[in-house]
């Protein structure tokens, strides 16, 4: 394995586009590859087992999708909301029996959903092509990013694990999951190629896709400090694009400001779902959903108790993953990591539910498991671990069953 001085922070190659063009077909080939295979599990699934008719199904449920079980499997939960905004904005959107309204849920997803939607005709599909395109210029921004410091078969192989990570699926969801990976690990590789305008840009669009990109902004300083080998003298005024981050959080501000009146309009949505006296720091979350579910003897799939334990020992295991593996990321790529499990785990009591299509979008597990030997014991136990996992989670998901809520 081929690796620079500097393993997961060098930065020699800006600029650098030879080659740039080569891991497409791989990219694509596992794409394909893994969601044919996908599709027919979860139709699979629907036909020999047939749904379970809670509020994951939203097509029974909300009258989403197209009527084709191949198409209709990769949507689940809030899909609802997104469809909706897309289809009649905020304001048409409406409130619930239980208080939950749409401003809880950032507008960058729709809108572009929307624009693409206008020339497709349809937003399912539209939404549909949004997640896969995003999740495939992901998967090629990881591969750059890892190939910056390592050679070519670590690159190929990041990209395999993100496609078998277990809950990869809801990156090519009707969901959010797979903008906020192209533009987070899109705002690292910039970051890492010395380009602050687009690695501003890219960390901006994350925030307005989901609030906790929010947590960019002060690790791209550590970053852009790292770079500088921690010498002040050496900031140049390009470090002022880091800026833009949070610049996506005014942006939304400013548009429930205009539709509402209230620019924190999107806070008190939140509330809705999880109010300021429910939520815990993340370690009692962790031991709430063991001691309700486990300890207590209480793991069912029908309750959605055995979602939230599997959502505790997933975040759980890929905490582990970055403790061991953080001398091939680097300390930045750690926090930010770390900060985006905290924040998730931590807003709401019921959060575990959650946890397992968050940790989908952290790439950074990607890139140390690609550091396993390819012919290693490890790594073959890793890859089948993986895989039956997916292949489990994604029927328990297609089913409407609480896995990743």
């Amino acid at each position: 394995m081929k690796q620079q001085d500097d393993p997961a922070l060098d930065t020699t190659a800006r600029g650098d586009t030879v080659g740039q063009w080569k891991p497409i077909p791989y990219i694509l080939t596992v794409w394909c590859v893994s969601r044919v295979i996908l599709t027919g599990i979860g139709v699979g699934a629907r036909r020999w087992i047939g749904q379970h008719p809670g509020p994951g199904n939203v097509q029974d449920n909300f009258g989403i999708g197209t009527g084709q079980a191949w198409l209709d499997i990769w949507s689940a939960w809030d899909a609802f909301w997104y469809y909706t905004i897309t289809d009649v904005g905020y304001l048409g959107t409406p409130v619930n029996e239980h208080g939950h309204s749409a401003w809880g849920f950032f507008p960058l997803y729709p809108w572009v959903t929307r624009a693409v939607a206008a020339v497709v005709g349809d937003i399912y599909i539209a939404g549909l092509l949004v997640s896969n395109a995003c999740l495939l210029l992901g998967a090629w921004f990881l591969y750059a990013l890892v190939k910056q410091s390592y050679d070519d078969a670590m690159a190929r192989k990041a990209v395999l694990f993100l496609f078998l990570f277990p809950t990869a699926y809801v990156l090519s969801c009707l969901l959010t999951e797979g903008l906020f990976f192209a533009l987070s690990v899109g705002a690292w590789y910039w970051a890492r190629q010395g380009n602050w305008l687009m690695a501003g840009v890219m960390g901006m669009g994350s925030v307005m896709t989901r609030m906790v990109g929010l947590v960019m902004a002060p690790l791209l300083a550590l970053e852009y400090l790292r770079q500088c080998q921690g010498r002040l003298v050496m900031i140049r005024p390009d470090a002022l694009w880091i800026g833009l981050v949070p610049v996506g959080l005014g942006v939304f501000m400013a548009f429930c400001y205009i539709m509402t009146g209230n620019p924190l309009q999107f806070v008190e949505a939140q509330n809705a779902w999880s109010p300021p006296g429910s939520r815990m720091n993340p370690l009692s979350v962790l031991w709430w959903t063991l001691d309700n579910t486990v300890l207590q003897g209480r793991v069912s799939l029908y309750d959605g108790s055995l979602g939230m334990e599997y959502g505790v020992i997933a975040t759980i295991a890929v905490t582990g993953v970055l403790l061991w593996g953080r001398k091939h990321i680097g300390t930045p790529l750690v926090l930010w990591s770390v900060a985006l499990i905290g924040i998730s785990l931590s807003s709401r009591l019921f959060s575990a539910h959650s946890m397992p299509r968050y940790l989908a979008v952290l790439f950074p597990v990607f890139m140390i498991l690609a550091s396993l030997r390819a012919n290693s014991v490890a790594f073959v136990i890793t890859v089948a671990v993986l895989l039956l996992l997916q292949v489990a989670t994604f029927m328990a998901w297609t089913l409407g069953y609480i896995v990743a809520l």
